[in-house]
């Protein structure tokens, strides 16, 4: 019994004894942050409803080693409003600084905005001047310590649409009955843009007085081309027994009443204000 207790012992001190003890984890290699520096911002397309843009920048790398670049996170505001977020994955390599130069890259990233997402975008296109652009995210580099995170910011303007021109050449009282008062509104529409302007939707109301009685769409079906105008026709027709006082005045012979016209244009999702003054003539 005491030769099988002290086998046991034997083999369990050489089976210790052969157990390698775990390295440690390797020291972690400490990482100088390359430099991100603003290069360029190149406008790859421009029309009414967006702007592609490429943004280029300058990298540095200080360290003995290549650094590689994994993606980038960013957020564009125009006039201070929100414009486009996201992310870009990318994988390449910074090349590892020699003889005290730091090796040298750049990084580009393309960004759509889409104007009819940017909040109030119809206050920024009545500014008729190229609006201001800030912006703000960060680099991302795969070290050897891990992921390491380099800010930017940057800022600078791109050009934006131009408000089309809207005139109305005619409203017209066509009709009058007790049942039912028939209007029509002659608009032209001119391209001020140096691109074409989309087809648009037209929904308003009609004022008098400051009450709506009538409301109204229309459609712009074709493109126009650069400094091109056309004539859109849309009929309304005002319910003198829902529209009440407000509508009654038109049941009275009159060479002329002054109304509202409030609503808006909507090219290719980009909405645009109409809020006009006109007068009613009478076509008798």
């Amino acid at each position: 019994m005491r030769k099988l207790a002290l086998a046991v012992a034997l083999v369990s001190a050489l089976g210790c004894a052969h157990k390698k003890p775990k390295a440690p984890p390797p020291a972690p290699i400490p990482v100088e942050l390359p430099l991100v520096a603003f290069e360029s911002a190149k406008v790859e397309e421009f029309k009414f409803s967006q702007a592609l843009l490429t943004f280029t920048c300058r990298v540095e790398n200080p360290n003995p080693f290549p650094l590689s670049v994994s993606g980038v996170r960013f957020e564009i505001l125009l006039e201070g409003r929100p414009a486009a977020k996201g992310t870009v994955d990318t994988a390449f390599a910074i090349p590892a600084a020699a003889d005290a130069i730091p090796g040298r890259g750049s990084i580009s990233f393309p960004v759509a905005v889409r104007f009819s997402a940017v909040p109030g975008f119809a206050k920024v296109m009545a500014l008729e001047k190229e609006a201001g652009y800030s912006v703000t995210g960060a680099v991302a580099f795969r070290a050897p310590q891990g992921v390491v995170q380099v800010p930017i910011a940057f800022e600078g303007t791109v050009p934006v649409p131009k408000m089309p021109k809207v005139d109305v050449l005619r409203l017209t009282m066509r009709s009058a009955s007790p049942t039912a008062i028939v209007l029509e509104l002659v608009v032209r529409i001119g391209n001020t843009n140096g691109f074409p302007l989309p087809s648009a939707h037209l929904d308003y109301g009609l004022h008098v007085s400051k009450n709506e009685i009538a409301r109204a769409i229309g459609r712009l079906k074709a493109a126009l081309l650069p400094g091109e105008s056309a004539e859109l026709v849309v009929p309304i027709e005002i319910s003198p027994l829902k529209a009440g006082k407000a509508a009654a005045g038109f049941l009275i012979p009159f060479k002329s009443k002054k109304v509202e016209l409030k609503g808006r244009f909507e090219f290719d999702g980009v909405p645009v204000p109409l809020d006009l003054d006109a007068d009613v003539v009478s076509e008798k």
